[in-house]
Parts: structure tokens; C-alpha cells; sequence
């Protein structure tokens, strides 16, 4: 016996769990086959509670029974499930069945526990759930290639601590009142990702309208306004084009936007669409990249995605000798845009790259946006603006679908509407946005940290029950060696029911 059971407080004992159990049976096997969501009764599997003991109906599934099996593998209030098959980290999981709910059936990976009187379930459930019992049964995990078990012989060695009857019921009754305070906190923990989220759609919203930087205009009201600033913009494109093409009678003037139908702007903005803005729009390699080493580094689609591109999400191209992919380079600035996904939200949306390390590529499926001058037009600003409001509804309405393939053009997303303020309320409106968001993203890592913290409470408090140091005790209890011998009496009891009578005899075949 341990240092630890030696301490047990005054009135408690300590035995094995199989000594507490008088009903220990495993479910019911029906295969997948056998199961459907609309007849039969209502099948309780291992997925529908999580480690601490939470309880979900997601794909509750139904099965049929008879009579006598119905009557052996009803839950009943008070019932322990134990996991005794599933994934490594999974297996051993615990939930006490509290419902008033009748014809609910368990699956033959759940072990149902039933207790002599005199034992409160709840106190053997969490005393299950705690820390220490689950790392005692780490030694008796029996592991395959995909599946772990403990099996039952294992798990009825384990050590069980035993108060008396009505230190059992005040130490239960302790823990779920601090178990409830905890859930109360952690549910206002869990609205809060949500509410960072409204109010980011929130901030992006007022900074395209201009209420972000409202009290700007107010003190500068002398600034150069933003269709001076596209005319700076067409100047400097058609002088690029001429410059760098050597074909001045090929150049094309970007399509004018008719802003009649759009939104209200302050009256230094003004409404320009991406063509004007945009030196280039180009896809990516056509060819196929390879999917590992050699080669040059290849972003895959899924690494762009709104506001944001992973830069560790790639594959490789190898390049042949006679091949020449320098126009495909991505630089610091590109905007990225998504031409086709699955699923219909990722189509469209822009990224913007960040620092680069080294050569970087961007296949056939996505869409590189060079801006004619970074100072005049923020790259940062228009990745902002792209995924959001008036200039994210259009790009919606002009995703095309085929064969369960979502896909946008590349002259679609040149007309997308942009709002163009002047260059220097580009630049405060993406540090205000950035301040924003930042501030929440503190805030979501202290939500996580609050978790974190909760999950650290609530096994101290089981660690404090299991010590007895949660409730004081009461010297008039009945001590649990007492409660000790009537279960011993009843289980003997009960072996002599299951003895045959004599004189019956044995069937050729039992």
C-alpha cells in the first residue's frame, strides 16, 4: 500500500473497484449494419461522451433488441460507463449515465458499472475521472496498431477510496457545485471567440465605410483626395506598360467602374475597381508540381486563404533545363487570389505576401495581383478590403460552379469594386485594423490560458475530494468498514443465488 492510501482519513478504506461492483456488464454488439437512425431502441456508443465526462446525441443511432436484451442492457440513472476499446489517448473514458431517460441500449465497447448500496455512483465516476486513476491504468493499455484496450480483470485491480455513506454525499455534492460554478465560467469563455469575430467583421465594416478614420479626415481636410491619387495610378501604369513592354500601341486602358449603383464613400474617397489598381493579373504554373524534394518551393491552393497565406504549405516543381519560370516568382506585396476550391468560401479570397525567405512559386489554381505602386496603393489594404463588404459580395456573385468545383475568373475579379481613400488613410486604416485585431488576438490567448487553468481547477478539486480535504468530516458517520462488511455479506449472498440447486442436472451442451 502506498504512503498515500496509509494517510486515509479517519472512517475511510480503500478496495479494489471489483469489490464495489455487483452488476459489471459489457454492451450489446451490433454492427453497422445493424444500425439505423429512424427504429429500435436508442444505441449509447463511445463517441457520445468525451473525456471529462460530457455527454453529446451526434449520430445517436438506433438498434433492435429483444425483450430479454433490452432488459439486460437498459441504462439506468446512476450506471458508470467505461471505455475499455478505443485510441490510445481515448480508451479509459469515463461518464456517469444521470438521465431519467428509459430504452437507451450501450455499445460492446462500454463496460456498464452497477454498485452495491451503501456506494454513491457519482463518488466512484469521478474518483474514475480523476488524474491519478487514469494514470494508474496507463500501465494495463493493450495496444495494437489502431486500437487500445483495457481490459476488465485490469481495471477491477485498480484501488477504490471508500468514506462513509454521507461523506460520500457531501463531497459529491461539494464537487458539482464547483464543477457547475467552472462550466458557468467556461460557457462565458466559450462566447468569446464569437464575439471577436462579430466585432472584427464589425471593424472591417466601419473601416470601409470610413467611420474608422472619421476624426482623420476631420484634421486633415487638406488631403490629396483619392481620385487625384488614381490618376497618379493610370499615369504610372500606362508609363510601366510603355516601358516595359516596348509595345505602346498594344496597351489598353483598364475598364472604368460605373460606381452609381455602389455605396456612399467620404467625400475624399472614391471608388475604383481592381483593374485600375492592378500593373498585372496572372495565374500560376500550369504544370503539375511534384510533391517532394528536389525542386523549387510551389505554394499548394489551400495555403491562401482570406488575409492570410501559409508560407510552409507547399510542395515542390521540379523544373526542366529548357524551362523558364521567372515571371512565376512571387515577390513581397503579390496578392493572391483563389480561382477554384471545393468549397465555394475559399473561392476568390486574397492573400497578401509577407516577408519571403527564399524563391517561392504559385500554381495554375491561384492568381497573382501586382499593384502599379505600393505607396500609392497599400497591398495591405487591399487584401483587407477584397475579403470583405461590397468587394467580397461581388466576387460571391460571380463564382461560377461545375462538377462540384467552385471557380471564378481572373476579368471578374479585375472589376471588383474597391474603396479607395488616400494613401496616407490607407495606411492608418490598416495599422488601426492590425491594433484591433491584435488586441483580440491577447484576448483569445488569455481565453486559452483561462481553459487551461479550468482544466488544471477541476482536477485539483477531484484531487482534493479524493484526499478527503474538500468537506470536513462528521465524527458521527458511519465508518466505511461498516459499509464494507454488508457489501461483503451481500456478495456473498449473491453467489449463493447464482449456485445451482441440487439434484438439477446439467444440460449436455451448457
Amino acid at each position: 500500500m502506498s504512503d498515500e492510501l496509509m494517510k486515509l482519513p479517519e472512517g475511510w478504506v480503500a478496495v479494489n473497484l471489483e469489490t464495489t461492483v455487483k452488476d459489471g456488464r459489457i454492451g450489446l454488439v451490433r454492427s453497422a449494419k445493424e444500425q439505423s437512425t429512424d427504429q429500435g431502441f436508442p444505441y449509447v456508443r463511445m463517441q457520445h461522451y468525451d473525456l471529462e465526462g460530457n455527454w453529446n446525441s451526434k449520430d445517436l443511432t438506433k438498434v433492435s433488441a429483444s425483450p430479454t436484451e433490452a432488459k439486460i442492457y437498459e441504462l439506468q440513472e446512476g450506471d458508470i460507463l467505461f471505455n475499455t476499446r478505443n485510441s490510445y489517448e481515448l480508451v479509459g473514458k469515463v461518464a456517469i449515465w444521470q438521465f431519467q431517460k428509459f430504452g437507451y441500449l450501450y455499445n460492446n465497447n462500454l463496460l456498464r458499472l452497477r454498485f452495491y448500496k451503501g456506494i454513491l455512483p457519482k463518488w466512484i465516476g469521478y474518483q474514475m475521472m480523476a488524474p491519478q486513476f487514469r494514470s494508474n491504468l496507463e500501465s494495463f493499455k493493450s495496444a495494437t496498431t489502431s486500437v487500445c484496450a483495457i481490459y476488465t480483470k485490469d481495471l477491477n485491480s485498480q484501488t477504490i477510496l471508500l468514506p462513509p455513506l454521507n461523506e460520500q454525499k457531501r463531497i459529491v455534492a461539494a464537487i458539482e457545485s464547483l464543477r457547475e460554478r467552472s462550466q458557468k465560467a467556461r460557457s462565458a469563455l466559450s462566447a468569446i471567440p464569437e464575439l471577436c469575430d462579430k466585432f472584427r467583421q464589425s471593424a472591417l465594416a466601419a473601416a470601409f465605410r470610413g467611420d474608422l478614420t472619421a476624426d482623420w479626415r476631420e484634421q486633415n481636410p487638406d488631403v490629396e483626395p483619392a481620385s487625384a491619387l488614381l490618376e497618379r495610378i493610370r499615369l504610372e501604369r500606362q508609363y510601366r506598360w510603355m516601358k516595359e513592354t516596348s509595345k505602346p500601341a498594344k496597351y489598353k486602358e483598364p475598364a472604368l467602374l460605373d460606381s452609381e449603383s455602389l455605396p456612399e464613400l467620404p467625400c475624399t474617397w472614391t471608388w475604383a475597381n481592381l483593374d485600375q489598381l492592378l500593373f498585372s493579373l496572372r495565374n500560376g504554373l500550369p504544370k503539375p508540381p511534384a510533391e517532394e524534394k528536389p525542386g523549387i518551393p510551389i505554394l499548394r491552393i489551400s495555403a491562401v486563404r482570406s488575409r492570410e497565406i501559409n508560407l510552409n504549405d507547399i510542395r515542390f516543381y521540379r523544373l526542366d533545363k529548357s524551362e523558364n519560370v521567372d515571371t512565376y516568382f512571387l515577390s513581397k506585396g503579390d496578392l493572391l487570389f483563389t480561382r477554384y476550391n471545393g468549397s465555394r468560401a475559399f473561392v476568390g479570397v486574397c492573400g497578401m505576401v509577407q516577408q519571403l525567405d527564399g524563391d517561392l512559386l504559385y500554381p495554375d489554381k491561384l492568381i497573382r495581383g501586382q499593384l502599379v505602386n505600393q505607396a500609392l496603393c497599400l497591398p495591405e489594404y487591399i487584401e483587407l478590403a477584397c475579403n470583405v463588404g461590397t468587394s467580397r459580395k461581388f466576387i460571391d456573385s460571380h463564382i461560377k460552379t461545375s462538377a462540384g468545383q467552385h471557380g471564378i475568373a481572373g476579368g471578374d475579379i479585375k472589376l471588383t469594386p474597391v474603396p479607395l481613400p488616400p494613401a496616407a488613410e490607407q495606411q492608418l486604416i490598416v495599422n488601426r485594423i492590425k491594433q484591433q485585431f491584435s488586441s483580440l488576438q491577447k484576448l483569445i490567448f488569455q481565453m486559452r490560458s483561462c481553459e487551461s487553468n479550468f482544466q488544471i481547477l477541476d482536477r485539483s478539486i477531484l484531487a482534493e475530494a479524493f484526499r478527503g480535504e474538500l468537506v470536513e468530516q462528521d465524527p458521527s458517520d458511519e465508518p466505511a468498514s461498516v459499509l464494507l462488511e454488508r457489501i461483503r455479506a451481500d456478495r456473498e449472498q449473491q453467489m449463493q443465488g447464482k449456485i445451482k440447486k441440487p439434484g438439477k442436472k446439467k444440460r449436455t451442451g451448457d
